[in-house]
């Protein structure tokens, strides 16, 4: 028979493992969801314990929740507070998003937006900074303006090529000579935090060719020169040709909203629409604080890559396989000390 104190981290591995999705239906559920879950085990248990008054909830001699089980329940119930939460784009998603796109014509919508989100992505990009509102889809329509009255949007001036030894490349030769192209530098004229004119480098990913920022941005800016021109700085750089009216479009916010939803359907089979709604064009700024939590990076590491002036990041952060796996093992590895102790003793 468990100890009370076995029964208790039994349970709270139980209630991380319910409050990460594993439900049944594999879906995210509500803390009082969680906590229905808990009384009915505490129930169901009691039929087969010889302590007929004991609570797997709570450890021995105690009339309240135990701590390991209700700080999961807390965590659940802040998550559950903070407003108009938005769901993450994954690695998961983008890689089906290429392979969903790789035989779709040069530059449609769905080709350019995959090579957009692999741009953004890394950077952590606000809707704003690359694409246009619904209402100014076409092209002869003005841009989105920052309070200097230029583009908000990245234009052509924006991007600049490096290549070995940080030698600056031209955009035109950088299109014909990719190869000699190493980095890319994004310049973010206006931003949220003040600090206008900010400059970003992103190098080569050799290791995963479809995620390489520096090819993709090297495609946007062809693309550009060919169907529009590079003399047109006042232009914003995400369009796309419509093989239907057989014109040029800037890719709008509702474009990019359809296809990250229609992508998250097909991956994650996902079909009601309200659900679906938690994707939006802020999942990509979203998905990149959730990744770089996932993989350990610092705090300030995060602030410092995804422009941020103060701890707002933490607000972005999601419940993540990575941390789901680490909790389940943290609790296991404590329950198993404690019952050698136990043991011991």
């Amino acid at each position: 028979m468990l100890s009370d104190t076995a029964l208790v981290y039994l349970m709270a591995c139980y209630t991380a493992f319910l409050a990460t999705g594993h439900a049944i239906g594999l879906k995210s559920i509500k803390s009082g969801t969680v906590d229905g879950y808990l009384l009915t085990i505490k129930k169901f248990l009691k039929n087969f314990d010889p302590k007929s008054d004991r609570d797997a909830r709570m450890f021995s001699g105690a009339h309240v929740i135990a701590a390991p089980i209700k700080k999961v329940i807390d965590e659940m119930k802040r998550f559950e507070k903070l407003p108009n939460r938005r769901e993450p784009w994954t690695l998961q998603l983008q890689s089906r998003l290429f392979k969903d796109t790789e035989d779709e014509p040069a530059d449609s919508l769905a080709k350019a937006g995959c090579q957009w989100y692999c741009c953004i992505f890394p950077a952590g990009c606000r809707r704003i900074e690359w694409c246009q509102p619904y209402a100014n889809r076409d092209p002869s329509k003005q841009p989105d303006l920052n309070d200097r009255k230029d583009t908000y949007a990245f234009c052509v001036d924006d991007v600049r090529f490096l290549g070995k030894g940080q030698v600056r490349i031209a955009t035109a030769h950088a299109i014909t000579h990719r190869d000699e192209v190493h980095y890319v530098e994004l310049t973010f004229r206006m931003q949220k935090n003040g600090k206008h004119g900010e400059v970003k480098r992103f190098s080569r990913n050799l290791r995963t060719p479809s995620l390489d920022a520096v090819t993709h941005w090297i495609i946007i800016l062809e693309r550009f020169a060919r169907l529009v021109g590079l003399e047109e700085k006042q232009r914003p750089l995400a369009i796309y040709y419509d093989y239907d009216k057989k014109k040029t479009m800037n890719i709008c916010s509702d474009d990019s909203k359809r296809l990250m939803q229609n992508t998250v359907r097909l991956e994650y089979g996902i079909t009601d629409i309200k659900e679906l709604s938690r994707w939006t064009n802020h999942s990509i700024r979203v998905g990149m604080a959730c990744l770089l939590q996932s993989q350990g990076k610092a705090g300030d590491y995060i602030q410092r890559a995804l422009r941020w002036c103060s701890d707002t990041w933490k607000l972005y952060t999601r419940n993540l396989w990575s941390e789901s796996i680490d909790l389940s093992n943290t609790m296991t590895n404590e329950m198993e000390t404690i019952i050698e102790l136990l043991d011991a003793y």
